[in-house]
Order: C-alpha cells, then structure tokens, then sequence
C-alpha cells in the first residue's frame, strides 16, 4: 500500500513536468535561473504553460496571501521538489534566519504542490487555507504550533512530517485521504477532533499517517472507513447506516490486541453497530428525526436560520467483564449539525444546541441532528 503511493505520487509529478525539472541529485542539478519580481523570487517551470514555482516570500506581516499570478505566470509550486536544495523555506528573512511572525497564510487554488520544509517552522500560525487537491511534501508544514483548526479539501498527498506538533481542536477532511509513507505519519501531534466528510476525490477514508484523536466523526456519505491499529479514537461517530468499518493492522503478522476505540456511537440499524458487537465495543445508538426543515427570516444584520427543537432517543450498551450486555435507555434534546453548501458540497459549519442560527448573507444551509 504504502509502495503504491509512493508510485502514484511519482507518476503525479511527472505528469505536470515537475521531476525532470527540480527533483535531482545535488551535484548534478543545473543552477537555477532565479527571477526577482518585487517581493518574489522564482523560477520558470514551464515557459509554455506560463508556470512558475516560488522559492522566496520577503517583506511581508502577519497576514500573507500568495498570489495566483506574477508577472503572468501561474503560481503552481511554492519551495522546491528537490530533496537535496539547501534553502528549501519560502519565508525568510535573511538567508540563515525563519521568519515566524505570519498567523494567516492563504495560498490559491493555482498552486498544486508545495515543497520540502516550504512553510517550516511558522510557529505563530493560527489560521492556514489550503488549495484543493494539494500535495505537500516532506516538512512541507512542520512545526505549526499555534493552528487550532486545519482543513483539508481532497488531498491528494502529504508526506512525512507535513505536519508536526500540532496542537488541534479540529481537524476537518473532505474527500479520500491520502497520508503517512514508509518513514512515518504525515501528521503527528494532537488532534481533540476529526470530521470526515465526503468529496469529489472519493467516499473511502483510511486513518493510516493520522495520528490519535479524542473523538473521530464520519459523516453522511462514507461508505468506507479502515482503521489502522496507530489511530485509535476515544469515541468513534458513524453518522450513515451503509458505513463499513474494516480494520488493517500496521504488521499483518502482528498478533497483538489493539484498541480501536472506546465507544462507537451512530444510528440504529447501523453496520456500525455489528462491528461494535463483533468487537465487543461498548456503543450508543441514536435515534431521532433524520431530517431538520428550516426557516428563513431577514432582518437588519442578515439572515436567521430556524427550526423546531427536536429530541433523540439514545440507548447506551456496554459490556461487562463477563461479556454480557448492559444497556440503559435516556432521551434529551437535540443537538444540531449546520452545514453550509461551498463550491457544489456541504461543509460542516458549527455543532449547537440553539434551534436558531444567524448568517450575515442568505446561503445554501442543511441542518441535521447531531449524533
């Protein structure tokens, strides 16, 4: 699995010209033809295609945003796809000294890679937008203390390291993942939670090159989840019934037990819900209305969302030491799910337990009852 990526990832960069370009042996890799353009320096990939990859960002503050073109170029690369370049970091402020004062970093859609230690050691970092379908190499993000909240629209891969230390509250996906190779994770850290959700790169999530978290969601639309033995979740959400829960240890011939997780909760009638049986997992079934109508009101500072307040019946069975069954019933108040329709797919907004919610502009808004 992990040599097929490795492939794929290969075939991907050919495909766009970049390996004969920058990935090469140090000694003999050609010099480069550096281009200064203000605040940029880059080099031209292809003069053809009017691409360019940035290899430096100087005179900027704390908020920066890449842009799509210079000099009627398109942006496609920021750093370098060679391993073995010297001065691999974009942002810097002298040739030896990294540059941490930037907290918002949003690079465009035109950018389809980024390169060994590109973004590094950018520790005072809160807020980062990625394009969709990036690949980020090696070290590409290391180092990002200070994020609290990542999202990930369709990756198409993350080597080792691309994120490091991460201190996370949430950690959004949409679409397949693809992460972690031969030398380790591409996210370590910790995560108090992941959403997954489904994208155009696919409906099959696989953990492997995640790293533990307190609590993982699948949401509406996967119709696969695997699970490898060094991501195991404290509680697990399945939020569709047709979701299929395979396991894949990270040594076939490794015998040992392992902890998936210690709760799994999701609907009744669930697959979900044999897995946890088979497994002997405790688990919480969850069953309310599956469909939340909502209201529309206009008022002076936007828009207000609304709907009727809504009750789940949720039903706790855990397993004793003996391998009997216990289970107790309770019923409470909803909590609700807002997604907000961007760009052809539902993204997960907040979680409340409000029957109301305020926008300034009217959107496309789906509300469901949270698990």
């Amino acid at each position: 699995m992990k040599g097929l990526k490795i492939l794929v990832m290969a075939l991907s960069l050919m495909a766009v010209g970049l390996i004969g370009f920058d990935v090469s042996g140090a000694e003999s890799a050609p010099a480069e033809n550096l281009i200064t353009s203000g605040d940029y320096q880059y080099v031209v990939i292809s003069e053809a295609d009017k691409t360019i990859a940035v290899r430096k960002i100087s005179n900027y503050g704390e908020t920066v945003t890449v842009p799509e073109q210079i000099d009627g170029y398109t942006v496609r690369l920021l750093g370098t796809l060679d391993e073995w370049a010297d001065s691999r970091p974009v942002f810097v402020n002298s040739v030896n000294e990294q540059n941490n004062i930037i907290k918002k970093l949003e690079i465009p859609e035109s950018v389809q890679y980024v390169g060994y230690d590109a973004c590094a050691g950018l520790s005072a970092m809160t807020e980062l937008i990625l394009p969709e379908n990036v690949h980020i190499e090696e070290r590409g993000f290391c180092g990002a203390l200070s994020l609290r909240k990542l999202d990930l629209r369709n990756v198409r891969f993350i080597g080792y390291d691309g994120f490091t230390e991460l201190n996370l509250d949430e950690l959004n996906i949409t679409g397949s993942w693809n992460g972690g190779d031969d030398k380790g994770p591409s996210i370590s850290g910790k995560i108090k939670k992941i959403t997954v959700s489904p994208g155009t790169s696919g409906t099959n999530f696989d953990t492997d090159g995640l790293p533990v978290a307190n609590n993982l969601y699948i949401n509406k639309g996967i119709s696969s989840l695997t699970i490898t033995d060094k991501a195991a979740v404290s509680n697990l959400y399945i939020y569709d019934k047709k979701t299929d829960i395979k396991l894949q240890k990270d040594s076939p011939l490794d015998n040992a037990q392992y902890v998936i997780c210690k709760k799994i909760i999701t609907c009744k009638g669930a697959k979900a819900v044999t897995f946890a049986k088979k497994h002997k997992i405790d688990y919480t079934t969850v069953s309310a209305p599956e469909k939340v109508k909502t209201s529309i009101k206009k008022n002076k500072k936007g828009y207000i969302y609304s709907w009727k307040k809504a009750y789940v019946k949720k039903t706790d069975y855990s397993i004793n030491k003996k391998g009997k069954w216990k289970v107790k019933n309770t019923r409470k108040k909803a909590s609700y799910d807002i997604y907000v329709k961007k760009a052809g797919e539902y993204r997960l907004l907040t979680t409340t337990k409000n029957t109301n919610y305020s926008m300034k502009n009217k959107e496309k808004v789906k509300v469901v009852i949270s698990i």
